[in-house]
C-alpha cells in the first residue's frame, strides 16, 4: 500500500541543454523532459503534476503568481508534509539553482496559507498546514541527513542517470554522482527518512 506521493515539477528545464543534446531546441527539450519525468515517476508508484513556468525565470516572477497556481493542487491533496529545496543558497553547483531556491520559497508560502480562508477564497482551503522540510540547508554536517550508503546511492545514480537521459551527459556521470553525494552531506530538515528510503528503493 505504503504512502500516496505526488512530486510537482514548476518548469520543464527546456533551458537546460547538455553537451550531448547540442541542437534540440529548449521547447522540443521541454517536452522530452516532460515526458521522461512522467514516465519515471510513474515508475516508483509516484503521480506526478506538471506545470510550465519558464525555465530558470522562476526567480523574476512573483511569488504570489506561482502560490496561484500550486496552491489549488496542495489544497487538494492535502499532504502531511512538503519537501522541497532550501530557499538558501548552497554552496553546491546546480543545486544552487535560482530555480531550486524559489522552489522552497514557494513551498514554505503554500504551507502557510493551506487552511487560511483569507487567501485565494476561490480555492477551497485545506483542514489544516502541511509541515514543511527542506532538503538541503546552508550548515555542514558530518553525517548525511539521510543515510544513503555506498551501495544505495549507485543505485539511485543509475537509476537517474537511465531515467533522465536528456539531463545528464553520459560523459559527465563521475561529477554528478559528485554533486549528488555532497548534497547528502549537506544537513536538511528530513524527517521522513524511512518513507524516503522505502519509497526510492
Amino acid at each position: 500500500a505504503g504512502v500516496p506521493v505526488s512530486v510537482i515539477l514548476l518548469t520543464l528545464g527546456e533551458n537546460g541543454i547538455p553537451g550531448h543534446m547540442v541542437g534540440t531546441t529548449p521547447g522540443d527539450m521541454g517536452l522530452k523532459r516532460a515526458v521522461e519525468f512522467d514516465q519515471g515517476m510513474k515508475k516508483i508508484g509516484v503521480e506526478p503534476i506538471i506545470f510550465d513556468f519558464p525555465d530558470t525565470k522562476l526567480i523574476d516572477l512573483p511569488l504570489k503568481e506561482i502560490t496561484e497556481v500550486v496552491l489549488p493542487e496542495v489544497r487538494k491533496k492535502q499532504p502531511a508534509v512538503l519537501i522541497a529545496n532550501s530557499p538558501e543558497k548552497i554552496p553546491i553547483p546546480y543545486i544552487n539553482h535560482s530555480d531550486h531556491r524559489r522552489a522552497g520559497e514557494v513551498a514554505d508560502r503554500v504551507a502557510e496559507v493551506a487552511n487560511i480562508t483569507t487567501f485565494y477564497q476561490s480555492i477551497p482551503k485545506a483542514n489544516y498546514r502541511p509541515e514543511v522540510d527542506f532538503l538541503t540547508r546552508n550548515r555542514y554536517v558530518a553525517t548525511h541527513f539521510i543515510p544513503l550508503n555506498r551501495e544505495f546511492r549507485n543505485k539511485r545514480m543509475e537509476v537517474i542517470f537511465e531515467r533522465y537521459k536528456s539531463q545528464f551527459d553520459p560523459q559527465e556521470q563521475g561529477r554528478w554522482r559528485t554533486i549528488f553525494d555532497a548534497t547528502t552531506a549537506y544537513r536538511g530538515g528530513l524527517k521522513h527518512r524511512e518513507l524516503y528510503m522505502r519509497q526510492v528503493r
